[in-house]
Order: C-alpha cells, then sequence, then structure tokens
C-alpha cells in the first residue's frame, strides 16, 4: 500500500509540474506576443513623432493595451487595440482614427475587400456600391459610397498603387465619415509583416487626406 501511495504520489507531482510549466509557457508567450505589440507600435509612432503609452483604463480599447496617439499632419490621430466576442470566438482588432477636420457635406465612404457575403449584400440593395474605372481596383474591393466624382478623385494612382500593395488578408475597412478617418483590421502588430502592410495603409490613408483637402478646401 505504502508503495502504491508513492507511486500515487509521484504521479500527481509530475502531473502538477507538467501542467505548471504550460502554465508557465503560455504566460511566457504571452508577455513575447505583448512585446512584439509593443515594439511595433512604438515603431509606427516613431514614423510618425506619436507618443506611446499603455491604456491602463481601457480608454480607447484593451485595457493596459498599446496606445500611439498625437497629430499627423496637423490633424488628431490615435491607434490602439481591442477585442470582440469572447472564448473561442474572440477577435483582436488593431484601429486608428485620424480626424479630417473638414466640411465633407456628408460625404461618406467605405472600403473593403470584395467577397461572397458583401456580393450577396450588393444583389440585396444593402450596398451603395459604386466603381472608380480602374478594372482591378473595382475587382478587388467594395467601394460604398454615394459620391462618384469625389471617390474618384481621392482614389488617385498614388493611393490604388499603395492600397492594392497590401494583401487581402492584411486589409480591413477604411470609413471616411464627417470627422474622421477610421480604420480597422482583425489582425494584432504583433508580426512584422502585419505591422508593415498595416503602416502601408496609413500611409495610404495620408495621401486620400492631401485630396480629401483639395476637394473640400
Amino acid at each position: 500500500m505504502a508503495s502504491g501511495g508513492l507511486a500515487d504520489l509521484f504521479a500527481f507531482a509530475v502531473m502538477a509540474a507538467f501542467i505548471g510549466l504550460m502554465i508557465y509557457g503560455i504566460y511566457k508567450l504571452v508577455l513575447i506576443q505583448e512585446k512584439r505589440l509593443a515594439e511595433s507600435f512604438k515603431k509606427i509612432g516613431s514614423k510618425y513623432g506619436l507618443k506611446f503609452e499603455k491604456d491602463l483604463l481601457g480608454e480607447y480599447g484593451r485595457k493596459k493595451g498599446p496606445v500611439i496617439k498625437g497629430s499627423i499632419k496637423g490633424h488628431d490621430f490615435v491607434c490602439y487595440t481591442y477585442q470582440t466576442g469572447g472564448g473561442k470566438h474572440t477577435v483582436y482588432w488593431t484601429e486608428f482614427k485620424l480626424r479630417h477636420n473638414l466640411a465633407v457635406e456628408g460625404y461618406s465612404l467605405r472600403l473593403v475587400n470584395e467577397n461572397i457575403f458583401r456580393k450577396m449584400g450588393k444583389g440585396l440593395g444593402m450596398v451603395n456600391e459604386i466603381e472608380i474605372g480602374v478594372q482591378d481596383f473595382d475587382k478587388r474591393f467594395l467601394i460604398d459610397s454615394e459620391n462618384l466624382s469625389t471617390t474618384r478623385s481621392l482614389f488617385n494612382r498614388a493611393v490604388r498603387e499603395k492600397i492594392t500593395s497590401v494583401p487581402n488578408m492584411y486589409f480591413g475597412e477604411l470609413l471616411i465619415g464627417n470627422q474622421d478617418f477610421c480604420y480597422k483590421l482583425p489582425l494584432v502588430l504583433s508580426q512584422e509583416k502585419t505591422r508593415d502592410h498595416f503602416q502601408t495603409t496609413l500611409d495610404a490613408t495620408l495621401l486620400i487626406l492631401d485630396e480629401l483637402k483639395r476637394v473640400y478646401r
């Protein structure tokens, strides 16, 4: 009985140690991912002269998540992370908002990758899709807007080349509203490739901002 008890105790100790190592491994992995994420935010912030900080109170998104904010070309900017859903349905997002400070006279736009579900939405009349007359661009993206003339002006060759250089899986949703640009991507920037494509989209947004100023000033 004594030997059996010792064997059971040993097995329990081994199992406890194994579980402890797994928990520690997961913890270290999370720390590494958080460090990479912070480094990505700092790198983007450094390029545009933005301040990096932790969102300690969850003012913008995920509590204690990274935030970069400040001014780009005289326009207020903030970028942060947040999550939706829960459990296996959790989605982690990265989002930036850029104030344009323009009287855009009700102009709005939504730019996303085209897919089968959005094609169904168009068929049901749920989307005001327009095409700018550039075949490759019109085929890849769904452009939801009511002002074709302004949209064509915004998506000039330089803007299109920037945006189309971002692969489908790394492009999220770009919105232009009455007060700001908003871009959100269902990925975190812990990988260099994801960060670089996110930054390319920001660069494209700044080009669009220049065109928006030209149209509405």
